[in-house]
């Protein structure tokens, strides 16, 4: 069997928890355990010790298993599941609880801070292109009701005709590109108008 190489590990970490902060230094024991100090980020507290041990996770895996043992030496096993992973982490359920879970470098942390969130925009009342490609046909009008299910436009890509269809009952209010036009993901093919 191939020895597995250790990751490596900056000497700090800033963890955020559903925005809840921590500072976390970890230190490898041996192959499979992973000593971490952690405390509140900014707190003037003493670092607690907690000892990862039994764990063979890989990113890709889908459940994180392993034991956990405090500065008092009693061990747990925790069993966590990785629902996906983000930019900057990871998304994880234990406990029936859901939490996004970020890990930055102190550097990164702090240039995190500087950074413009990105807008969240409504998709509710717009088709937008789920692929860059070729617009084909626009098969509705401008104030035209349309029903769950109907044929709305044609987008080509990769030489294949994708057929987009109405997810919602409605009347078009707007429909902002023309056929021949090239779309980006998420851009806005038509607009339905507001619910009454």
């Amino acid at each position: 069997q191939a020895a597995r190489a250790r990751p490596s590990l900056s000497s700090a970490y800033i963890i955020s928890v559903d925005g809840r902060e921590y500072e976390a230094r970890p230190s490898f024991s041996d192959m499979f355990e992973v000593s971490v100090e952690i405390r509140e980020a900014g707190s003037d507290s003493a670092f607690k010790t907690i000892v990862i041990g039994d764990c063979g996770w890989e990113p890709e895996d889908p459940l994180f298993d392993a034991s956990l043992a405090e500065d008092d030496g009693e061990s747990t096993t925790v069993c966590c599941q990785h629902l996906e992973r983000l930019p900057e982490g990871f998304k994880l359920q234990l406990e029936g609880a859901v939490a996004d879970v970020i890990c930055r470098t102190p550097r990164q942390h702090e240039l995190a801070k500087h950074m413009i969130p990105k807008p969240k925009v409504d998709y509710s009342k717009a088709l937008v292109s789920p692929m860059p490609g070729q617009l084909v046909s626009v098969n509705v009008t401008v104030g035209q009701e349309v029903e769950i299910g109907q044929e709305l436009c044609v987008v080509e890509a990769m030489k294949m005709q994708n057929l987009l269809r109405s997810t919602r009952k409605g009347k078009i209010a707007e429909i902002c590109f023309e056929a021949g036009a090239t779309l980006k993901v998420d851009d806005i093919i038509l607009k339905f108008e507001d619910d009454e």
